[in-house]
C-alpha cells in the first residue's frame, strides 16, 4: 500500500475516534417525569411558566443517542470498548506492516507525532466545562433529552435541573478521556518500538556522483547483510543522508532485480576503489 494511501488511513482512523468519543447528546432519566406526565404535551405546559424544572435522577452521555434504542448506559460503553480496540488493532497493524519495511519510517515518525499532538488537544477539551461552552451554541436544540413515556424529548438544558449528578457526568467523560489516554499510549508504544530516530535535520545530506540505482544497491547491501543490528533504521538513515525517497527505491530495487549479470556491480566498484587506496599502483611490487 502507498505511503499517501497509508497516512490517510492512519488519519481517518484517528479522527474516527476522536469523533466517537465526543459527547454530543445528554439523555436525562427521571423518576418525577416518569410519575407525573405521559405526554411531551403534559410536560411542556408544566414548564411553560420557566420556573418548574425537570429533575433528573440520573442520565447518559451518548456521541450518537439515535442509535441506541432503548438508551443504554451500558450499550454506549460497551461500543466504545469495542470501536476503540478495533481501533487500537487497526493502528498497529497498518504501522507495524510499514514499519517492518524500513522505508518510511520518518514519515510514519511525523504521522504518529502530529497523531498524539491532536489527541492531547482533544484530551484537554474531553470535560463537562469545556464541553458546555462549546455547545452553548447548540443548547436550545437537540442536545438535551428527557424520556417521556417511550420518545426522547428535546428541551433547552434551562429547563433541567442535574446539580446534585455533576459527579456521575465527571465520571463519564473521564470514561472518554481514558480512552484518549490509552490511545496516546498505544501511538507512544509505537514510536518507542520502530521510532527513535534522531531529527532530520540533524542528519547530513551527502551528496553522491554515481547513479541513483547504484545508491539503492549499497543501501540494499548493508540491510540485508547479517553483520548489522536493526537494520531497518540503518535503511532509514542513508535514504535520507542520500535523499532517496520511497518510490525511487522501490523502483530501483526492482531494477537491480532486473539487471543482467552481476547484480552487485556497484559494490564491485568500491572494491576496487578500495584496493587502490589500500595498495595504490606505484607501491604496488
Amino acid at each position: 500500500m502507498e505511503q499517501k494511501q497509508i497516512e490517510r488511513d492512519f488519519d481517518n482512523m484517528i479522527m474516527t475516534l476522536i469523533e466517537r468519543v465526543e459527547v454530543n447528546q445528554i439523555v436525562i432519566i427521571s423518576k418525577m417525569v416518569d410519575d407525573n406526565f405521559k405526554t411531551k404535551k403534559e410536560l411542556d405546559e408544566y414548564l411553560t411558566d420557566g420556573k418548574n424544572k425537570i429533575k433528573a435522577d440520573s442520565l447518559i452521555l451518548f456521541n450518537n443517542v439515535d442509535k441506541i434504542d432503548p438508551p443504554s448506559h451500558e450499550v454506549e460503553i460497551d461500543d466504545l470498548r469495542k470501536v476503540f480496540n478495533e481501533g487500537f488493532e487497526f493502528l498497529a497493524d497498518k504501522i507495524d506492516q510499514q514499519c517492518q519495511l524500513g522505508e518510511s519510517l520518518y514519515e510514519i515518525n511525523e504521522m504518529i507525532r502530529n497523531a498524539v499532538k491532536v489527541v492531547d488537544i482533544q484530551f484537554d477539551k474531553l470535560n463537562y466545562k469545556d464541553w458546555f461552552v462549546q455547545k452553548m451554541a447548540l443548547i436550545s436544540s437537540d442536545t438535551f433529552y428527557v424520556v417521556v413515556g417511550h420518545h426522547r424529548v428535546a428541551y433547552p438544558s434551562v429547563h433541567f435541573n442535574f446539580d446534585t449528578l455533576m459527579p456521575q457526568i465527571d465520571l463519564y467523560f473521564k470514561f472518554r478521556k481514558n480512552l484518549l489516554r490509552e490511545l496516546k499510549y498505544r501511538l507512544v508504544d509505537i514510536f518507542s518500538k520502530y521510532l527513535l530516530l534522531p531529527d532530520i535535520e540533524q542528519l547530513p545530506v551527502i551528496k553522491y556522483h554515481c547513479n541513483p540505482i547504484e545508491i539503492c544497491e549499497l543501501i540494499e547491501a548493508l540491510v540485508t547483510s547479517k553483520y548489522f543490528d536493526d537494520t531497518k533504521k540503518l535503511k532509514t538513515f542513508f535514504m535520507e543522508i542520500f535523499q532517496v525517497d520511497r518510490d525511487l527505491y522501490k523502483d530501483k530495487k526492482l531494477a537491480i532485480k532486473k539487471k543482467q549479470g552481476n547484480r552487485s556491480s556497484f559494490l564491485l566498484k568500491l572494491s576496487d576503489d578500495f584496493d587502490s587506496y589500500v595498495y595504490p599502483k606505484n607501491k604496488k611490487q
